[in-house]
Parts: C-alpha cells; sequence; structure tokens
C-alpha cells in the first residue's frame, strides 16, 4: 500500500537523523495506525483536519480542495458497501481469535474421502456445497464463511494447484503415502492455517502423511523440527499423520544445513515480493530451478505477478500454469489506497490474500 511505502520513507529519515532504531520502531507503528489523507498523507498530528465518510467510516480526506475532489470521486455506494462488508469480516476475525487465543479454526472439515475426486471443485461454492453447510446456511452468515476463506485459501490453492498438475493421482509423487511441502519466506498467515493443511489428507484418502516445512527470514521466528501434530478422529484411527517444522534463514540455506530436509513434491510462495528483495532470491531461484519441482506463487495484484514474473522469467523457470485469477482467493477484500496523482486518477482498491497464481518450474 501507498501509505506503508510513506512510512518506511518516513522512518527511514529518523533513522538517518537520530540513528535510534527502537525510536523509529516505535514511530512506525503510530505512523501505520494514524488516520491520514488517502491523496497527500497529511495526518493530524501534523495539523491537518481529516473528516470521513459516516456510513463506512473510511476514506479519510483533508480540506484540501483537490483532496476532496479525488476522494469523493472514487468513494461511490459499492465501495462504501465494500469497505462496510470488509470492516465485518477483519471484527469477526479478530473476536473469534481472541475467544479462540489464535488457535482455533473457524471451519475444518473432518470428513475423510474413500475414493479422490475426479475433479476439483471450480470454486468457494461448489467446495463449501461439497465440503461444508448449505448454501441456505452460509446465505445467513455470509461475514463468517469470507472469513473462514482467510485460512482455507493457502490450503485450496494447494490442493488446485496438486490437481491441475495431476500430482492428486497415486503414483505421482516422490513417496506413494507422503507429501511434501515446502512454503518459502512464510510468516504468521501460514502458520495460523495449522490444522487445516489437514485437509489435504481428507481429500487425498492415498495419503499417510503430509510434511509441511515453513521456511522463514522473520527476526521473530525461530527454529523449531518437524514434530507431529494431533489429526482429527477419523486420521487418527487410520496412523495417518501430519508434521510441521520451521526454519530459520533462506531456502538454500535450509537445502544446505537441515537435518530435516526432505525433497519437496512441491514448493509455495504467497504473497512474497521477489521483485522488491531480488537480489536476495538469486541462490533460492538457482535451487527451485534445479529441482525441478513445481513452484506455487500467488500475488496480491496484477502489478505484483508482472513484476515477480519477469524475474521468474529471467531466472530460468518456465509456467506450467500462467498467472490466472486465483478461485479459492480468500474473499475476505481488504483496503489499499493506491492514489496516482500525476495522471489524476485516484483508486481505491481492495485486494484480497491469494488473488492472482501461477506454477511454474524449472
Amino acid at each position: 500500500a501507498r501509505w506503508n511505502k510513506e512510512v518506511y520513507t518516513r522512518v527511514e529519515c529518523i533513522i538517518e537523523q537520530t540513528k535510534d532504531f527502537a525510536l523509529a520502531r516505535a514511530c512506525s507503528v503510530n505512523l501505520i495506525n494514524e488516520p491520514h489523507c488517502g491523496v497527500c498523507f497529511s495526518t493530524k498530528a501534523e495539523g491537518a483536519k481529516l473528516s470521513y465518510c459516516d456510513l463506512c467510516l473510511c476514506s479519510w480526506k483533508c480540506e484540501s480542495t483537490e483532496c476532496v475532489r479525488l476522494v469523493e470521486k472514487r468513494h461511490t455506494k459499492k465501495v462504501c458497501n465494500q469497505h462496510i462488508f470488509s470492516h465485518k469480516v477483519s471484527n469477526y476475525l479478530n473476536d473469534f481469535r481472541g475467544r479462540q487465543n489464535n488457535m482455533g479454526h473457524l471451519f475444518v472439515p473432518e470428513t475423510t474421502l474413500n475414493q479422490p475426486r475426479k475433479k476439483f471443485p471450480l470454486d468457494w461454492d461448489e467446495y463449501f456445497d461439497w465440503r461444508g453447510p448449505s448454501r441456505s446456511l452460509r446465505e445467513k452468515n455470509p461475514v463468517l464463511w469470507a472469513a473462514a476463506t482467510v485460512e482455507l485459501s493457502q490450503v485450496l490453492t494447494l490442493l488446485n494447484s496438486l490437481y491441475l498438475l495431476g500430482l492428486q493421482k497415486p503414483g505421482r509423487l516422490n513417496s506413494n503415502e507422503t507429501l511434501v511441502v515446502h512454503i518459502i519466506e512464510s510468516g504468521p498467515r501460514e502458520y495460523v492455517a495449522g490444522q487445516q493443511w489437514e485437509e489435504v489428507l481428507h481429500i487425498l484418502p492415498h495419503l499417510q502423511n503430509i510434511y509441511v516445512q515453513f521456511i522463514t527470514n522473520m527476526d521473530s521466528a525461530y527454529n523449531s523440527p518437524l514434530a507431529p501434530f494431533e489429526t482429527c478422529p477419523n486420521c487418527a484411527r487410520g496412523n495417518r499423520t501430519r508434521h510441521y517444522g520451521i526454519f530459520k534463514g533462506k531456502y538454500h540455506e535450509y537445502r544446505k544445513t537441515s537435518k530435516d530436509y526432505r525433497k519437496p513434491d512441491i514448493v509455495l510462495a504467497f504473497e512474497v515480493g521477489i521483485h522488491e528483495t531480488k537480489e536476495s532470491w538469486i541462490q533460492d531461484l538457482e535451487l527451485i530451478k534445479s529441482m525441478k519441482v513445481p513452484f506455487c506463487l500467488s500475488w496480491y495484484s496484477v502489478y505484483d505477478y508482472q513484476m515477480d514474473g519477469f524475474c521468474l522469467l529471467m531466472s530460468g523457470l518456465k509456467y506450467l500454469v500462467n498467472p490466472t485469477l486465483n478461485p479459492f482467493r480468500s474473499l475476505h477484500d481488504m483496503i489499499d489506497m493506491n492514489p496516482d496523482m500525476e495522471s489524476d486518477k485516484c483508486c481505491e482498491l481492495f485486494y484480497s490474500i491469494q488473488k492472482y497464481f501461477a506454477i511454474m518450474q524449472g
């Protein structure tokens, strides 16, 4: 988002002037949550007089005639309603995770299949008709089911990719009974999905185990060896297991140094922004290319997949599935302010997790 980039610029100035990283960190938190004009980025702390839409409590603007004109131009009734629904979903998720202490899940199917489905569902409606409650029940509480897709989106994107590549069939993986998944540059959102990765076992009955290895470079992360986690009663009776592990570092470092390394059947990267730090990706992309395994990526926007796609193609990877709208993108549309003052176009955009995806291979 443009505001985040503005925050980074201001924080860099603080670091350059004061050399105080603690101060810069505190200022960044305050700035990100500070109400600001959606066009010129002026804040109340800077003396700007701000106002917003009374219905959705969004679309902040200052008193500048130009800013008012641009904000009112883009804030249509449709956009306003989208803001309201987005807030409802966000509040629902925050309340739910608060009650569950970040451990619960909104929707975790526990029924297992005896035979794999020949064709994977085409979209969320078809998936929920198959695995969840009736459509009439979903229509009574659309906020809950939009929130449920936030965690399920990653798992369904993986399953849809396996079906597109024909890897859901017995005998197509490195092991007939085990699926090994590597998620690189992972973060809290991937960890939160937790138990929902077990849905892979439920839908692919020939699998006995799933190993999900998170590779992360986050400062707050820690190394955690692959370990089994509790499964649902149906899987437990069949001695089916799910294992998770966390490696702190880059992917090529994990390959060289980790005792937990297993050759993956598929590598995933969710909204990682390769083009923003492309130098740090050189060795990782070389490794992925040499392994000749499917590499599934997702992005927030067309711009992101165009920029990342250029870097990926230059590294020698090729598309197995071209970038396209993901049928299992999150149904929680989030707000992204992206004004373009030079061309006099001002758009209020909404983005969603896993909105676009593609599959590549070396």
